[in-house]
């Protein structure tokens, strides 16, 4: 094997050692594990210290703000009827409305609350028909 041979794998080498550990960090950067308000509720005191998404839909009338101090409350509900009340500290989506589905990242509380650190909500109404659109013939 000559010297330039060495130094070629020696430095693909490092290169893909490089790229490995990036994607590594990637992953356990963004590997936050998705529940439902139902499992976040069941597993309460397991998910201590642990970053959670939990998606749902905007309690109607459980919505309280201070836009003084970005400050937000709320509750959110799924389908079987569970609830998860939220708190959030920070700039609120444009999409953010009651009855609306939200997905909230964050950490469940001692006090079975949640503690938000993201609030995203998803634009599908941007890309569905309006009702009184007709298709072109």
């Amino acid at each position: 094997m000559t010297k330039a041979q060495k130094k070629f794998i020696v430095g693909a080498s490092i290169i893909a050692s490089g790229i490995g550990y990036l994607i590594f960090t990637a992953i356990n950067i963004s590997g936050v594990y998705y529940l439902t308000i139902s499992e976040a509720l069941a597993k309460g005191a397991e998910l201590k210290n642990s970053d959670v998404r939990i998606e749902g839909h905007v309690a109607p009338g459980s919505v309280t703000r201070s836009l003084k101090d970005m400050y937000l409350t709320f509750a959110i509900n799924d389908e079987t009827g569970n609830s998860l009340n939220v708190d959030y500290h920070g700039i609120v989506p444009d999409g953010f409305k009651e009855e609306h589905k939200v997905i909230v990242e964050g950490r469940l509380t001692s006090d079975g609350a949640f503690t938000a650190r993201s609030l995203t909500t998803p634009c599908a109404s941007r890309y569905e028909a309006a009702d009184d659109v007709k298709p072109h013939s």
